[in-house]
């Protein structure tokens, strides 16, 4: 039997949870951190399509589905396929919002990962993804500063 992981991160914000939850799910706040192009209904049942365009043709990324959990500024969840695009690795991405003493607590918890074959880069790679991304949605909200097309040569909105 496959032990299954979990990719768990948290990061503290200075801003509010009604500033991280609107980054975390409108169109026009996710190009600003994390996204190239995306499109975002949240709600329960509504669709998303996020798009990754880099300088290197060969790092785009786009995943797409429906939001399975939409609670206003507390919770966020939807599915996620791991890996290369068509692999069929499904797992689930859960983020939790709550007020901390420092402004909000963010909670990762990306599960479903198996172990072995590409299941072990696709996790150390998304572990690595979420890590840069969530940093850089700490700096965009806290100082407004976005590091993506300087860091990682990924195409923005400004590039």
């Amino acid at each position: 039997m496959t032990e299954e992981r979990t990719i768990q991160q948290n990061y503290t914000i200075a801003s509010s949870p009604e500033e991280v939850f609107k980054a975390l799910t409108d169109s026009k706040e996710l190009n600003r951190w994390w996204t190239t192009r995306n499109q975002s209904r949240a709600e329960i049942g509504g669709a998303y399509e996020y798009i990754w365009e880099f300088n290197d043709p060969n790092q785009n990324g786009k995943q797409a589905g429906n939001y399975s959990v939409i609670v206003p500024n507390e919770k966020i969840s939807y599915p996620w396929e791991a890996g290369n695009e068509g692999q069929g690795h499904n797992t689930v991405v859960e983020l939790r919002i709550s007020t901390a003493a420092e402004g909000t607590l963010l909670e990762l918890e990306h599960s479903g990962y198996k172990s072995g074959g590409d299941w072990d880069q696709a996790y150390e790679m998304t572990a690595q993804a979420w890590g840069f991304f969530l940093n850089n949605l700490k700096s965009f909200l806290e100082k407004g500063e976005d590091n993506r097309a300087s860091a990682m040569g990924q195409k923005t909105m400004t590039s």
